[in-house]
């Protein structure tokens, strides 16, 4: 492949990638609180479990002090609250070597409180809130090609049981504290009536339902338009045709590998 079809290659496949981490992003954004039991859950436990699918990189140290009681609500996004955290922690540290710390239990007969600090470069105040919208990036996306839905997602989760979720400074004004405030006994997930809402929360449920459908076809769409852009017609599973010319050319082979 000449040099510059290869760039177009690789942006387009750049940009497909973006878009099926955002597409996959609004789907789970979507199915906060649903899909799932609501029942008693211990935080110890569900950190634990998390912890070993993560499999975190040696060079992390982690300090863990959660009270054994529990908490009512989706072990799914439990969990996930905890994978934000940990992950973005690693992520973000410009060594990839955080020291992170785990505290939570009750602060009141019906909130639980939970705190992960790390020791990284930290958040500036004035773009705290922001970080908590969806699609929201604090560094370029070709310095990490993330969608940008974490901490939303983790928001949206303490806000589904009833608390909250907020980005501060850690320890002497260093690296970076989430606090996430959940409700003890949240009986089900709490949802807001307000009209802007309904029709988000109708959007996103409509996206869940064709995403897969959607994001096939927009693979199968953006491989053909490379190839008739390199002068090949290209269908799955057939041989290709070159740009102009009625025979057979056979198979279309490149020299490197392309993931749609």
């Amino acid at each position: 492949v000449p040099p510059p079809t290869g760039r177009h290659l690789e942006l387009i496949s750049s940009h497909a990638c973006r878009l099926d981490l955002m597409l996959t992003g609004l789907l789970e954004y979507s199915r906060i609180g649903r899909m799932q039991p609501i029942a008693p859950l211990k935080p110890a436990e569900v950190l634990d479990s998390v912890l070993d699918d993560l499999g975190l990189p040696e060079d992390v140290t982690l300090a863990v002090d959660l009270d054994r009681g529990s908490v009512q609500m989706g072990d799914a996004d439990l969990a996930r609250v905890f994978s934000i955290l940990l992950t973005n922690a690693v992520r973000f540290h410009p060594d990839n070597a955080p020291r992170i710390e785990v505290v939570g239990g009750p602060v009141s007969d019906r909130t639980w409180q939970i705190d992960v600090t790390d020791d990284g470069p930290g958040i500036s105040e004035d773009r705290r809130e922001f970080i908590l919208r969806p699609m929201t990036k604090l560094v370029s996306r070709d310095v990490d090609p993330g969608a940008g839905m974490g901490l939303a997602i983790l928001k949206k989760i303490a806000e589904t049981y009833g608390g909250d979720g907020t980005v501060d400074a850690g320890k002497n004004g260093k690296g970076t504290r989430v606090r996430v405030t959940l409700v003890v006994n949240c009986p089900a997930p709490r949802r807001s009536r307000a009209p802007f809402a309904d029709r988000g929360r109708r959007f996103l449920q409509g996206l869940a339902d064709d995403v897969d459908q959607r994001r096939s076809g927009m693979r199968k769409r953006l491989f053909q338009n490379v190839f008739q852009r390199v002068g090949v017609f290209y269908t799955p599973g057939l041989e290709a045709k070159g740009a102009g010319n009625s025979g057979v050319v056979g198979p279309v082979e490149v020299d490197r590998e392309i993931a749609f």
